[in-house]
């Protein structure tokens, strides 16, 4: 098994397993990074996003994984996405005062797997 692969895999994995989280327990995900959602249009808005989006990322990657001409794709994909994300977050150190260490490692983690993923794509175009 490739390197691409498995790393694509554990992307599977981050983004199934947070999703399935977020659909099935909002409260919990809320919890691990400080929100509190008093509404249930909250809870239905975590739902949606952290978990019905992160699972159809998932289910993108695995279409991806399923065929080796859509691996630099699914690379791609994963760099922009985590990439993104990462400079959201990175924005926010930058703009949110006080920055918690939970915030910095969750940031770090996005970054890493965005700049793994841009690596191997960039190995694989």
């Amino acid at each position: 098994m490739t390197l691409a692969r498995l790393f694509l895999i554990y992307a599977v994995l981050m983004l199934a397993g947070f999703g399935v989280l977020s659909l099935l327990n909002p409260q919990a995900l809320a919890r691990m990074v400080g929100m509190q959602l008093t509404t249930t249009t909250a809870i239905s808005d975590v739902r949606a996003v952290y978990g019905g989006l992160e699972i159809a990322l998932a289910l993108f990657l695995v279409w991806c994984l399923l065929d080796a001409s859509r691996m630099s794709l699914g690379l791609g994909f994963t760099a922009a996405a985590f990439g993104f994300v990462a400079a959201g977050r990175g924005l926010g150190v930058l703009l949110d005062r006080p920055v918690t260490s939970l915030t910095l490692k969750v940031l770090a983690v996005e970054a890493a797997t965005a700049l793994v993923a841009w690596l191997l794509w960039s190995r694989t175009s």
